[in-house]
């Protein structure tokens, strides 16, 4: 699963997220760097940002 950080997008985990280059919901692009997917959103609690589970591909 694809998770788009995009921080208005309505659907951040669309399921066909994993095939597409863009969130099917919002549009925004899912490869960060060109190489790297957010798999799922760690912590939000820190403060100064969001912790992420990313792979890169």
């Amino acid at each position: 699963m694809s998770l788009c950080i995009n921080p208005v997008c309505s659907q951040p985990n669309h399921p066909d997220n994993d095939e597409n280059r863009f969130c099917q919901s919002c549009g925004s692009q899912l490869e960060l760097i060109g190489r790297y997917r957010v798999l799922r959103l760690l912590s939000d609690k820190t403060g100064f940002g969001k912790i992420y589970e990313a792979y890169q591909q």
